[in-house]
Order: structure tokens, then sequence, then C-alpha cells
């Protein structure tokens, strides 16, 4: 499928949702560390794709944290199609914050929380049974925040795409592993589950 479709059918879902996640936003308009990436959101098919990986017995009734919530996509998709109690958003930019709860707002989105803070500074809360991230922060943010999830309370599952540098931070935490991966519209993504 082409770019050009990919964007027709992005745009049709933030639509069908009722929000407004499109676009890029350099790390520098966003005023970000140089650990932590630009903006860009998780295209909706992929997404979809993702989530379907993730065991079921992880994602009902449980809690979804987003390290890097951008403006919402994740959060709202998750809340709204799959069957999470909770969906928990963190991002350092106080910008995107506001405007992603503006969209969760928007999508009728009432099982979410937004919260502004640096990811590795960030406590996990307990009962958290899917961490999902999209272009994952770089050097020592990402090593602290892998840390930081392989300490947690399990079972859990870490749903990730574009994760090669999540690759080579994980790769200490040896009872991780990697269920299911792939690429798809030309991002790749894996699955890991932590019993």
């Amino acid at each position: 499928m082409g770019p050009f479709l990919n964007r027709v059918l992005d745009w049709a879902g933030d639509r069908y949702y009722g929000i407004s996640t499109r676009g890029y936003l350099s790390r520098e308009e966003l005023g970000s560390a140089p650990d932590c990436g630009s903006y860009s959101p998780t295209p909706h098919r992929v997404l979809r794709l993702l989530l379907r990986h993730v065991p079921s017995h992880l994602a009902r009734n449980g809690i979804l944290l987003d390290y890097g919530s951008g403006l919402g996509r994740a959060l709202v998709v998750a809340s709204r199609s799959y069957q999470f109690r909770r969906v928990i958003g963190v991002e350092c930019s106080e910008s995107l914050c506001r405007k992603a709860m503006a969209n969760l707002k928007a999508a009728h989105v009432r099982n979410a929380l937004v919260v502004c803070a640096n990811a590795q500074e960030f406590e996990i809360p307990p009962g958290v049974t899917v961490f999902f991230m999209f272009n994952p922060f770089l050097g020592e943010v990402l090593r602290i925040v892998c840390e930081r999830i392989a300490a947690h309370r399990r079972p859990f599952a870490i749903a990730v795409c574009n994760y090669d540098n999540f690759e080579a931070a994980i790769a200490p935490y040896t009872r991780l592993e990697r269920t299911s991966n792939g690429v798809f519209e030309n991002v790749s993504w894996a699955v890991y589950v932590a019993d």
C-alpha cells in the first residue's frame, strides 16, 4: 500500500474516533532532550496489528502504559477498541499532553490518564500489564525505562514499533521472550512477554 493511501487511512481513523493526531514534529520543535524522539503517530493499521498480538489475558481488563504518548492516538484506540480497564500515557512535552487530553475528551475516553513527565523519572504504577512504545527513546533514557519495565511485577507484555534500539536496550533482561514480530507498512514491530 502506498504512502498516500496510508495517509488517507490515518485521516479516516482519526475522523472515526473524533481526534486529531496526524502530523510530524521534530525533537527541536518539541523542545525534547537529545535522547527523546520526534513526534509522529503510530499508523492506525500498525497499531491495530500490534495490539492484536498482545496476549488477550494481559489486555483484557489490564492497564496499558504508553511511553511517549504524543497526541494520544494509541490511548484512544486501546481504550475504545480493546478491553483495557485503564490506559495511561507518559509524555514529556506539555503541549502534546494538553492536546492528548483534548483528544481523549473528544473521543469520549473516560478511562485514560495523561501524565506530563520524563519517562526515565516516571514511577510505573502497580497493575500495568502492557507497555507500548512507538519509536522509543534513545540512549540513557531507553536504558533506564527498560530497567524499570524489567523490574515490574509480572506478567506483562511490551509492544514496540521500530524496535531496533529497544532490542539492544532490553537484551540484558533475559526473562523477556519475543513472542511475535514483523514488518508492516515499513514499520518494524515486536511483542515481548514476561511471565
